[in-house]
């Protein structure tokens, strides 16, 4: 298909630790489900599989706005519905930052550890939104669709089995099991050990705990009114 922008597949050198930090696809899936009724979806397969694409940069390389491309999120809702999860995807990021922003401005202070702990907040509540619906009837639906960027279809699949492997295990999601999500980034384990320790300060601390566990309530509710 002809791609939203003609490009490439663009690789980039950026130290991963520096770029933004992603929700986890189980939040992103529980958004999708939760304002689908906004948005006359039929085709949930594909719904799915675009709102859980724009991740795979992650393992294609692409730059980011090729795949997080915030000025067509109009567009994008209007078309057919990968691209309608797609823009979705970047609803929920949208709120989920500026949520945190307002509610945990510290986790932005210092670019260095910025990362760290804007991982750490998201699979914590990562692991708090999937207690809410059984993501097990959706794994059949994560896997590759479209490559809107020509990206190459062997890379896309090696994320969505990474993605469909991460929640199609039996027994309950814990931090080491959501840290599988990163698993063949290359050079990534001393920052997944920082992830690691960081997701345990903020557990051992009631109040980030409230935070996090009230996040999704309130983006899920700025999203309906804005749609």
């Amino acid at each position: 298909m002809i791609a939203l922008r003609e490009t490439g597949v663009f690789y980039f050198a950026a130290v991963l630790k520096f770029q933004t930090p992603m929700a986890l696809p189980g939040t992103h899936i529980r958004f999708a489900l939760d304002i689908s009724d906004l948005l006359a979806v039929s085709d949930f397969s594909a719904y799915i599989s675009g709102t859980t694409y724009p991740d795979s940069r992650y393992f294609t390389k692409l730059e980011r706005g090729l795949t997080h491309p915030n000025d067509l999120i109009e567009i994008l809702l209007k078309e057919y519905d990968f691209r309608k999860g797609w823009a979705v995807h970047l609803i929920c990021d949208k709120f989920q930052r500026e949520i945190n922003r307002e509610r945990m401005p510290e986790i932005y202070q210092d670019s260095d550890e910025s990362y760290i702990r804007n991982t750490a907040f998201k699979i914590l509540q990562d692991i708090d939104d999937i207690k809410f619906f059984d993501i097990s009837k959706y794994i059949e639906h994560i896997k590759v669709s479209e490559a809107p960027n020509n990206e190459p279809v062997d890379l896309l699949e090696k994320y969505y089995a990474g993605v469909r492997k991460l929640y199609g295990g039996a027994g309950k999601m814990t931090v080491e099991r959501a840290l599988g999500i990163f698993n063949g980034i290359p050079d990534f384990s001393e920052t997944l050990e920082k992830i690691r320790v960081q997701c345990e300060i903020y557990g051992t601390y009631d109040s980030a705990r409230k935070i996090i566990s009230s996040t999704y309530s309130e983006m899920l509710a700025r999203a309906r009114k804005t749609l």
